[in-house]
C-alpha cells in the first residue's frame, strides 16, 4: 500500500453546505463518489479516482469525514490508493492539496 496522507480544515460554514461543497470538489476532480452519510451531527464521504491506465499512479482514493466543534465545521480529508508506484506518494499528496484548496475556496 502506498503512503496515505491526511490534512485537519476548519471551514465556517453549515454541515450541509460543507457535504455540498465536499461532493461538488470530487465530482469536479473527477472522482466516483463511492460512499456518503449526512446526519444531523456529521458526515462521511468517499470518493476514488477511475483506473487510468495510461498513468504511472493508481488510483487515489479521498475519505472525508466532517463534524461540528465551536460552530465550525472540521474536516479530516485523507488520501491513499490501494496499490504504490514509485509516484504513488506524490499523487496521493497532490491529490489531497488540490482537493483542500478547492473546499477552502469553495467554502469562502
Amino acid at each position: 500500500m502506498a503512503e496515505s496522507f491526511y490534512k485537519i480544515v476548519k471551514i465556517s460554514t453549515s454541515l450541509e453546505n460543507a457535504f455540498q461543497i465536499c461532493s461538488k470538489v470530487c465530482l469536479g476532480s473527477k472522482m466516483k463518489i463511492k460512499e456518503s452519510n449526512l446526519t444531523e451531527r456529521d458526515f462521511y464521504l468517499k470518493a476514488s479516482e477511475s483506473i487510468n491506465w495510461f498513468s504511472t499512479s493508481w488510483p487515489v482514493k479521498i475519505e472525508i469525514k466532517a463534524t461540528i466543534a465551536d460552530d465550525k465545521v472540521v474536516l479530516e480529508i485523507s488520501s491513499s490508493s490501494s496499490l504504490g508506484s514509485l509516484t504513488q506518494g506524490n499523487a496521493n499528496s497532490h491529490k489531497l492539496d488540490n482537493i483542500v484548496q478547492s473546499i477552502i475556496t469553495l467554502a469562502e
